[in-house]
């Protein structure tokens, strides 16, 4: 097949295993980190390249989602229940992991590495696919072009924008997130604003909120005032 001869062309396609190991030792040190890592940077067992590291990764999220503590005892006992320990190299390779890492404050960096690598991965496979099918000619030119922009824009998207959720899923999500917060006693589930009854009313700035940067009548008036006064000889320092 052109799509597998061109992939063997390739000595080694795009990783870091540094990255990935660094994210597993950071959260094996802290498994706070772990949260930051699924909501802010979308990490996913998938955009390991070592499977090993994946099947570790897998372990740590079916950890959380039975809010059950990570360390590198659970972790390898759930990977020995599902008969993948020896798979990933024993205790022994889980407990070297938290050595990897560098600063374990720095999870989300070492995350996003190892995602930025998953998708060149995937732009590299699709590069050779959209090349394969115009080399064998598969079909008309103009439908060629059109399969080549939507398999780009699907790696562009990432998975969040390839599978529609059911309203079943999502509710589970939903309600797995309230039963952690009632145990938590927490009302913040996103990014803190700074203003506590807005982040008791809203939870704090959640993914993909869409915050308006116009400034209100209040704001309008303190523009006005302050641009009087630059007007009389006073400096400005700040934006409103």
């Amino acid at each position: 097949m052109l799509v597998m001869s061109a992939v063997q062309n390739v000595a080694v396609p795009p990783h870091n295993l540094e990255a990935e190991k660094s994210v597993l030792g950071a959260v094996l040190l802290d498994e706070r980190h772990l949260n930051s890592l699924l909501v802010e940077e979308r990490l996913r067992p998938a955009h390991f390249y070592r499977e090993a590291h994946g099947a570790v990764f897998e372990a740590m999220v079916k950890l959380f989602e039975n809010d059950r503590k990570i360390d590198h005892l659970t972790v390898a006992e759930t990977l020995r229940q599902g008969g993948r320990l020896e798979e990933v190299g024993g205790p022994a390779a889980i407990d070297e992991l938290a050595g990897w890492v560098p600063a374990a404050g720095h999870a989300r960096e070492y995350g996003r590495i190892v995602r930025d690598n998953a998708q060149l991965r995937d732009l590299l496979t699709t590069s050779y696919e959209i090349q394969a099918s115009v080399l064998s000619r598969e079909a008309p030119a103009r439908d060629l072009v059109e399969r080549a922009e939507r398999s780009v824009l699907e790696v562009a998207h990432d998975d969040r924008q390839k599978k529609i959720r059911t309203i079943a899923d999502i509710l589970h999500e939903e309600t797995d997130k309230l039963h952690r917060l009632s145990i938590a006693k927490n009302p913040l589930t996103g990014t803190p604003s700074g203003f506590k009854d807005l982040d008791n009313n809203t939870g704090g700035f959640q993914p993909g909120n869409l915050i308006d940067g116009q400034v209100g009548a209040g704001g309008q008036h303190r523009r006005e005032r302050r641009a009087g006064r630059s007007r009389r000889g006073a400096v400005l320092t700040g934006n409103v």
